[in-house]
């Protein structure tokens, strides 16, 4: 059986968009989904938004060579930053560019979680 993490954009950042977990696992459980689960108030039941795909997100990630890092996997981009620099990072700037709106970001505990409720 195929099993699907949902990553949702927008929802319960900042105060703004409130959902609470349970509605959002009731949601999908009207539209036909099993055995769902839900982590932390973040919208965590999409990496990139279609037609984005990796390839072509990678042109307007801000990256500060000396700090950051940014790869393309499929359907998914990896950052990584150096710690002790980072107030030089420019991966913050990702907000203002043109892909924003199509993309949703969770750190390595989150992403690392999920996949352990996958398994």
């Amino acid at each position: 059986m195929a099993r699907y993490v949902a990553l949702l954009r927008g929802i319960n950042v900042g105060g703004k968009n409130l959902i609470k977990m349970p509605a959002l696992k009731a949601a999908f459980e009207t539209d036909g989904f099993r055995d769902v689960r839900t982590y932390i108030q973040s919208g965590n039941v999409i990496f990139l938004k279609e037609p984005l795909t990796a390839g072509a997100a990678m042109a307007h990630v801000p990256t500060h060579p000396a700090v950051d890092a940014a790869h393309a996997g499929i359907g998914v981009l990896y950052f990584s930053r150096l710690e002790a620099r980072a107030t030089q990072s420019r991966l913050s700037k990702i907000v203002s560019s043109p892909i924003y709106p199509n993309v949703t970001i969770r750190n390595w505990n989150t992403t690392t979680k999920l996949l352990s409720m996958m398994e």
